[in-house]
């Protein structure tokens, strides 16, 4: 009985450990989309602090 213990103990270790590597995953996901998007941010400020006074006012590009 044992022996069939610890091998029900170490599945629901791997289970576990199979989760937990999922979830770190999609958080490399949704972390490499989120620093996509503070690129994109960063390119539009950029691009919106070029731009003239009047342009600003006048919503020119």
């Amino acid at each position: 009985m044992d022996v069939q213990e610890q091998i029900a103990t170490a599945k629901a270790q791997e289970l576990l450990l199979e989760d937990k590597t999922n979830q770190v995953s999609e958080l490399k996901k949704q972390i490499d989309l989120k620093n996509d998007e503070i690129e994109n941010l960063k390119e539009q400020l950029s691009e919106e602090k070029s731009k003239g006074f009047f342009a600003k006012i006048f919503g020119r590009k």
